[in-house]
């Protein structure tokens, strides 16, 4: 504890100079370090960590890959990455359905850019919406049983979905060539 005290009214001290500082600290340790500092200076800021120059290293990665640019971008259009991601944001948007590709990426958008408390409200939303859905769905199978099937039928055409159920019996729906007359076959388990 008195060194955290000791340390701590350094590095308070330390900002007030208006020459130049030399700061050296010396930290061994099986666990982890966090150091978190900042440096305000009109002169040059040397950080050296393990024998490595921070500074140094960041300029040479930076010149490194200035001088590959050139080599890695030849001949290569981003246009295929912007369709992408402007289909996944359609996709969250609403707009349009997307390959799987395009809703990975939408979900990593979504992942990135909603907070986790928007994203837990959307999930209540939805499971509210569900247990709403579940309630009216048992309310009309036992008021309006026939009214509420011929419904089901009417939006499966409607959203072009396969098939429906209502009560014991699922209705699909069949090319009408296959059956002449007829739209919808009802199959009831045995």
């Amino acid at each position: 504890m008195k060194t955290k005290a000791f340390l701590l009214s350094f590095l308070l001290v330390i900002p007030l100079a208006t020459a130049s500082v030399n700061i050296t600290s010396w930290i061994n340790t099986t666990g982890d370090v966090n150091f978190d500092t900042t440096i305000i200076t009109n002169g040059s800021v040397n950080v050296t960590i393990d024998g490595t120059n921070i500074p140094n290293e960041f300029e040479k990665t930076w010149n490194y890959i200035h001088s590959h640019e050139e080599i890695w971008t030849k001949h290569r259009n981003l246009d295929w990455l912007v369709r992408h991601i402007t289909s996944a944001i359609n996709w969250i948007l609403g707009q349009e359905e997307p390959n799987d590709w395009d809703k990975e990426i939408g979900y990593q958008l979504t992942r990135a850019f909603v907070t986790r408390y928007e994203y837990e409200q959307l999930l209540l939303q939805n499971q509210y919406l569900e247990w709403r859905i579940e309630a009216l769905e048992r309310a009309m199978d036992s008021v309006a049983q026939e009214a509420y099937c011929k419904a089901k039928i009417e939006m499966m055409f409607k959203y072009n979905f396969t098939s429906v159920e209502c009560g014991n019996t699922t209705y699909h729906r069949v090319n009408p060539e296959d059956f002449v007359g007829y739209s919808v076959v009802g199959i009831e388990p045995l």
